[in-house]
């Protein structure tokens, strides 16, 4: 198979030089044009564990210093939102994060875990008599996979679901700091940062989100949530991302929704692109489409047709798009030299064929 083959002859590749040469030549990126390198990886690793291919071994990283950093202090605040106004909703810059994640870890019943892939952290803060307090904490990160009750109210099939899932951002965190008791802050908070998050998100990801979601664990019954006019559409099955260590034990939670746009639905169950039509990709990834990969076959010119995409019922072949004529990896440019001296001549189709074979 063309991945195994490509390791071994790029041997003197890190895991993420090598992560980086595959998206780059697949291409495999992102709306707004980066590479998705931590999709790659966890793919390739799989692949690893399962026994189809064997990475180059782990570089122990550089001893740091774990430096401590000590949360928010927790200061009583008490009266009427209006004696806190304005209240803004800001992102938090990149030298407020470690704060911001100790103060999550602190202070919220679920702690704090690095989200993957796509994420965006808030402060809430008070700006009244000229200066900025913080009440509180937001955080915006990829939704779920799958949720049935989301999908029958949707009204996705499988492969609408895949296609369009990274339209919809989780509510992953939401925090008011303890001590801080402002009636109808949480509420204007979500208000405020409905009104600027499609923005953010876009100049951030490349593109923009129709649809917030967030889940509340009863007893709590998401009150915050229907002030703020999200709409509750059911529970969940309780099983979460791993069912067979949850069945003794199912948490079902509470499912809320909030659309940032009318058309929302019409942007959710959009028809599945006709060949050839690069537009409907975001970012030209063609890989999030594919829901139903096949083993790549060599016709009679030595060129790879499929995989099929099922539209509406039909099969759409994209041998058009695979069938392409033999290039060479384009190294990405940077310090290291070995991609330079390493990149060697195969067929950027075939292995992008590999790659969707190997996925399933």
């Amino acid at each position: 198979m063309l991945i195994k083959q490509t390791i071994q002859q790029f041997k003197r590749l890190s895991r993420r030089e090598l992560f980086a040469t595959i998206c780059e030549n697949l291409p495999w990126k992102a709306p707004n044009g980066k590479l998705k390198l931590e999709a790659c990886r966890l793919l390739l690793e799989q692949l690893e564990t399962s026994g189809i291919i064997k990475l180059p071994p782990k570089k122990k990283p550089p001893k740091r210093k774990i430096q401590e950093i000590a949360p928010l202090p927790c200061i009583p605040r008490e009266g009427p939102l209006k004696q806190y106004l304005p209240v803004t909703v800001d992102p938090v810059p990149l030298e407020e994060q470690p704060l911001w994640n100790a103060t999550m870890a602190a202070y919220h019943p679920l702690a704090y875990q690095k989200p993957l892939g796509a994420h965006q952290r808030y402060w809430i803060h008070s700006r009244a008599e000229g200066r900025a307090e913080v009440l509180g904490a937001l955080l915006f990160a990829a939704a779920a996979r799958t949720v049935a009750v989301r999908e029958a109210w949707v009204g996705w099939t499988a492969l609408e679901r895949n296609r369009f899932r990274y339209r919809i951002i989780n509510n992953n965190r939401f925090l008011i700091l303890p001590g801080v008791q402002i009636p109808h802050l949480a509420s204007h908070a979500l208000a405020l940062v409905a009104r600027r998050l499609r923005g953010d998100w876009e100049k951030r990801y490349g593109y923009a989100p129709v649809l917030l979601e967030t889940f509340v664990t009863p007893p709590h019954q998401g009150t915050c949530y229907r002030a703020a006019n999200w709409q509750y559409i059911g529970e969940t099955a309780g099983l979460g991302r791993e069912p067979r260590k949850q069945k003794k034990h199912p948490v079902i939670k509470m499912m809320f929704v909030y659309p940032l746009v009318r058309e929302w639905r019409e942007e959710l169950c959009a028809p599945t692109p006709v060949v050839g039509d690069d537009d409907a990709y975001p970012g030209g990834n063609k890989i999030g489409y594919l829901t139903q990969p096949q083993k790549p076959l060599e016709d009679g010119g030595g060129r790879t047709s499929g995989p099929a995409v099922r539209r509406r019922g039909a099969d759409q072949c994209l041998a058009s798009d695979l069938a392409r004529p033999a290039g060479k990896i384009r190294p990405l440019k940077g310090p290291s030299t070995a991609r330079e001296h390493q990149a060697q001549t195969y067929r950027t189709h075939g292995l992008w064929s590999a790659f969707i074979y190997l996925s399933v």
